[in-house]
């Protein structure tokens, strides 16, 4: 495909479902029509080592990503919010969930609702946007490299296991404007 015919195309599904062979996707940034990445797409692409989301990506599917072994560094442009719906108002979709290799993650400083890092083994570090009010559901749970994270003031809500068998961090600084704390953290 041409950069033209790359800017034009919507839909990513009929181009890439059955494809699992990808190594690397930083082209995906050109797709620049493409607003939405559908649940599963990428999923259990274990050659896929770096992608960079397109300017206007509006919704990360679940498990869009998932176990996608090889992943190592995800970029989120600037403007992307996050997702989420009335059944997930806490619980934000397990994106890169298994992405056993992923060390850096760039999340825009627009990002309002987290995607689910869930057993990212390779995850050392994470700095959170100002704008996250909440850390959902299991959103890190079984990230046993992470060591360090950077919570923000204007953070509300941390939900149940979101930290849970997370055996590297030893100490974490919870903001006080932190007023809802699940279980099992």
């Amino acid at each position: 495909l041409t950069y033209e015919e790359v800017a034009t195309v919507t839909d990513l599904e009929d181009l890439f479902l059955l494809e699992k062979n990808i190594t690397s996707f930083e082209e995906l940034e050109y797709f620049t029509a493409v607003t939405d990445i559908p649940a599963g797409l990428f999923e259990n692409c274990k050659k896929l080592v770096s992608v960079k989301l397109p300017e206007g990506i509006r919704r990360l599917g679940n498990n869009a990503f998932a176990n996608c072994e090889s992943l190592k560094e995800i970029v989120i442009p600037e403007g992307y919010v996050g997702h989420h719906d009335d059944y997930n108002v806490v619980y934000e979709y397990q994106v890169f969930s298994g992405c056993s290799s992923l060390e850096t993650v760039v999340l825009p400083s627009t990002l309002k609702f987290l995607p689910g890092f869930r057993n990212c083994v390779s995850l050392k570090n994470i700095t959170l946007p100002s704008a996250i009010e909440s850390i959902p559901t299991e959103c890190f749970y079984g990230c046993t490299s992470l060591a360090t994270i950077t919570l923000n003031e204007g953070l509300t809500t941390i939900g149940s296991y979101a930290f849970q068998n997370c055996t590297a961090l030893t100490a974490i600084e919870i903001p006080a404007t932190v007023t809802n704390i699940g279980s099992n953290v």
